[in-house]
């Protein structure tokens, strides 16, 4: 960001100049950075989950082709259940619209699968009520779950 913009850094006096040259990049760089910490903590987020002991194999899924798709990490557990886990950064609480893109995955997913499927959202901001009353989601975590305050 520095060295395409050095001409602007130097000359502007905005206090805005941050947000206006980062703006249309900060989200999906915070969407990674919130992705790869869960990745890092996936032995942290089975025992909030709480099958730390059955889980047999983990990692992100990516299935090129036509229907390609991506499940942003699925655990297999001991008791043939898989859990598939979504990880979404969003400035606000997630609602309902993810349902579809969860679905999708899941009809793509049966595809390879014997297994039973759970479904598991993590996320920094929660989920509306809508989205907690149609109990779509097996377990929800937040990042309140995630982090250890002293």
């Amino acid at each position: 960001y520095i060295a395409p913009n050095l001409t602007a850094i130097k000359q502007s006096r905005s206090n805005k100049l941050f947000e206006e040259l980062c703006e249309k990049h900060w989200q999906p760089w915070l969407g990674l950075a919130f992705e790869r910490f869960c990745i890092k903590n996936a032995g942290y987020i089975s025992e909030c989950l709480g099958f730390a002991d059955d889980v047999i194999d983990l990692g992100p899924l990516f299935i090129k082709g036509e229907e390609g798709f991506q499940i942003d990490y699925l655990f297999r557990r001991s008791d043939s259940t898989i859990v598939l886990c979504e990880i979404k950064y969003h400035d606000n609480a997630i609602g309902t619209e993810i349902i579809p893109e969860i679905e999708r995955k899941l009809q793509l997913l049966k595809k390879y699968s014997k297994f039973t499927i759970e479904k598991v959202l993590i996320t920094v901001n929660g989920i509306t009520e809508s989205l907690k009353q149609s109990e779509y989601f097996h377990q929800v975590l937040d990042i309140n779950d995630l982090l250890v305050l002293p």
